[in-house]
């Protein structure tokens, strides 16, 4: 009987997908946080609140939406600024490496394939100008998940639940 065989080039590409839809993934919960926030700040019916989701923060760029985060953040809520003074920085870092998940090549010649198959990294190319790899190891993307989380549970913390799960408006 044959046993079923899979190359391990194939392996190395599933294990880089594999990574690429786990960042994509928790970046999105860390948007859904901000724009529950930012709902919850200009929106006190719920009606409203649904709407500014559905209608206007759907269209607005991730970098606009922190923009707005942080403006807010500089002027209303100074405690929450006060524990998290670096989150602009962070964030905006964070999403440049989201960026690279979602729009960037996978190495995918026979020499990338082999070197993540040999190296377990996971090999981004950057066209711009030249071209340039973006290596990323186990540990680096494990990070990048951490930190990710950290900053969805910080904005988390503006976001006021009530006995039903709602998101109900913050006091910070």
């Amino acid at each position: 009987m044959k046993e079923n065989f899979i190359p391990k080039e194939l392996v190395a590409h599933f294990s880089a997908s594999s990574a690429r839809g786990q960042i994509i993934n928790v970046f999105a919960s860390l948007e859904t946080h901000l724009d529950i926030f930012l709902g919850q700040h200009f929106c006190t019916h719920e009606d409203k609140k649904d709407q500014m989701l559905n209608l206007v923060l759907s269209r607005i760029t991730f970098d606009n939406k922190r923009a707005i985060f942080k403006f807010l953040i500089d002027n209303y809520y100074t405690k929450w600024l006060a524990k998290y003074p670096d989150f602009n920085a962070a964030i905006k870092d964070i999403s440049d490496e989201r960026n690279i998940f979602a729009h960037y090549t996978m190495d995918t010649t026979l020499e990338g394939i082999d070197y993540m198959v040999n190296s377990r990294n996971v090999v981004f190319i950057k066209f711009k100008n030249q071209r340039e790899r973006i290596e990323y190891s186990e540990q680096r993307i494990n990070e990048l998940i951490g930190k990710i989380s950290k900053w969805a549970e910080a904005i988390a913390e503006l976001i006021k639940f009530d006995d039903n799960s709602n998101a109900v408006t913050s006091t910070q």
